[in-house]
């Protein structure tokens, strides 16, 4: 009966042409142009400028061009290929909002088999559409949007996979592995894929096609892992999965209480938030706020309706259910530290779609069978309805500026650019974001470390300025600002800001004194500058010049040997 009341989706190319519509003016509207504040899509970026630019798969921001060794290839060779038009973040953003809409199209095509109904699949693509956080990663430079792309054209290709042709004639089965393939090296997570592929084939005894992905799987994706292997000597983005914490490796690998407490503060966590704010995405997230029971009985529920969806379709129930099982093994075995919706964010058309089903598979075991697609489309309606808040919220907050603190944060990068020689090195706290709009190499200063540490760390890579932010990063008030009080010789501030307190040193390495330390202060021999231009060589005893020295100001040739008794010249000794 529903299928009969709309016409307008009576049609593929229809539906596809009304779908492009909807999608073009809901996307132009919400679409935000300013750089996302998080620095994992500029570090896509620029590993993309990296290959287009015939500098390989590397890094290049920091104050050497190193192999890159923690994002998997696939996102920033996507990205690449725009550098042939444009080098804007606009080409790269609006990409990924053509990556969303071909997600939302195959959902529409997988769906409508599932459901039965293209009007419910057109309903439920509509609702995905209004989703929040699909609509916002669909305009940043991450792989969540690509990913999920590549995800949905994995599934459609398995539900349409035919096996009446032996396993080397079968070209569904080759773009069944080059989406599988695509996947993994656009993010590890998409080992996933390749789990319920193989468990699929295993169930159905499909020994032939089972044998061929693997070992196709293993021979496309083997170059990379052993690159990967060797360059971080045996490390690398998965080896961080056995971490206590990836930001501190110091920490060491986690062990089996830590990873029994890992899985424990995971599964409560996702069903608590992640869940929530990814399936109701007009909910505010909120992570600071304490564990709220009824998210937890909504989200369980859910994974119960997901269970049902699956048991309804009958046909790749194992491929389904194998895909869910290791998605779910995986986020709950991420490190804790990792943690927001754009983990879960690539299942979440799956996720709401066999919710859907879930939904109709309760209406035909009870007296509402009849009624079974109103139903369905109603809550689906309802949810539509609740959501398009979220479009005038976006609009809102795209036509608004950067915090004031990163107005600052860029234009101190904008004031480097054109105030720096080329070759200068910046020390900062987001380097990502810094080199978008400066053009140096930055060097990203620890989150904790000592003052010897700072000064070595500035020294070792050659650091002629520092940005002092207040992004809201403790490091900034605990290490740097005590640096800069306590060794303001090497430190001249060249430039403040007038929105923050935010500001640029000049780093002079020599400035102040350079020399032998006993119980934190200057004892024995040492060198110091001052920015006269004038500096003392010689013995030092408890912070002062105390012993024979020889002292030489800016421009002369001549030195003054001489002795000295707490910090006042005693003896001549070249008269």
């Amino acid at each position: 009966m529903i299928n009969r009341i709309v016409s307008l989706t009576s049609g593929k190319y229809t539906s596809f042409g009304f779908g492009l519509l909807i999608f073009c003016f809901v996307y132009q509207y919400t679409f935000d142009s300013k750089l996302s504040l998080g620095g994992d899509n500029l570090s896509y970026y620029h590993l993309g400028k990296s290959l287009a630019n015939g500098t390989g798969y590397s890094s290049i921001t920091g104050s050497q061009i190193t192999p890159h060794t923690h994002f998997p290839p696939g996102y920033p060779i996507i990205i690449s290929t725009i550098f042939f038009f444009t080098e804007s973040i606009i080409g790269v953003k609006i990409l990924n909002g053509a990556f969303f809409f071909g997600a939302l199209f195959l959902g529409l095509l997988i769906f409508e088999k599932i459901l039965g109904s293209r009007f419910l699949a057109f309903l439920l693509t509509a609702v995905l559409l209004l989703n929040r956080e699909l609509l916002t990663y669909s305009s940043i430079m991450m792989s969540e949007i690509p990913f999920l792309f590549f995800l949905m054209l994995g599934v459609y290709m398995y539900q349409n996979l035919e096996y009446d042709k032996v396993w080397y004639r079968n070209v569904r089965l080759y773009g069944l592995l080059t989406s599988g393939v695509l996947l993994f090296y656009i993010r590890s997570f998409g080992i996933i894929f390749l789990l319920a592929v193989l468990a699929s084939f295993a169930m159905q005894r499909r020994k032939s096609y089972l044998m061929a992905y693997a070992l196709g799987f293993a021979l496309l994706v083997f170059p990379w892992s052993i690159r990967n292997y060797l360059l971080s000597s045996g490390g690398g983005y998965l080896s961080q999965l056995t971490m206590v914490n990836p930001y501190n490796p110091g920490d060491g690998s986690a062990d089996l209480s830590s990873l029994f407490e890992r899985l424990s503060n995971n599964f409560v966590r996702y069903l608590d938030k992640e869940m929530v704010y990814t399936l109701l995405s007009f909910v505010e997230n909120d992570y600071s706020r304490d564990v709220e029971g009824l998210n937890i009985v909504f989200s369980l529920i859910v994974l119960i309706l997901v269970t049902l969806g699956i048991i309804r379709i009958m046909r790749n129930q194992v491929f389904f259910a194998s895909l869910f099982i290791s998605a779910g093994g995986i986020l709950l075995l991420w490190p804790s530290e990792w943690f927001g919706v754009r983990f879960i964010l690539p299942m979440t058309i799956l996720i709401l779609g066999f919710t859907t089903n879930g939904l109709i598979f309760l209406f035909e075991r009870t007296v509402l069978r009849p009624q079974k697609a109103l139903l369905t489309a109603v809550l689906l309606i309802v949810l539509i309805i609740r959501q398009i808040p979220n479009l005038s919220a976006m609009n809102e907050s795209r036509n608004e500026g950067y915090p004031d603190a990163y107005a600052d944060y860029f234009k101190a990068a904008q004031w480097i650019n054109e105030n720096t020689d080329s070759e200068s090195i910046i020390a900062c706290r987001k380097p990502e974001l810094f080199y978008y709009y400066a053009q140096r190499a930055t060097v990203r200063w620890p989150s904790s470390a000592t003052q010897d540490e700072l000064i070595d760390l500035f020294n070792k890579n050659g650091v002629d300025y520092l940005v002092v932010d207040f992004l809201g990063y403790s490091s900034t008030a605990d290490i740097v600002l005590p640096l800069i009080r306590d060794k303001s010789e090497k430190f001249e501030v060249v430039k403040k800001f007038d929105k923050t307190v935010s500001f640029v040193c000049r780093y002079t390495p020599y400035m102040g004194y350079t020399g032998e330390l006993s119980k934190g202060k200057k004892n024995g021999f040492g060198i110091y500058a001052w920015p006269n231009g004038t500096t003392y060589r010689g013995e030092w005893k408890n912070d002062q010049r105390h012993g024979r020295g020889i002292m030489t100001r800016m421009g002369s040739k001549k030195e003054l040997h001489g002795i000295w008794r707490n910090d006042s010249l005693v003896t001549i000794l070249n008269k």
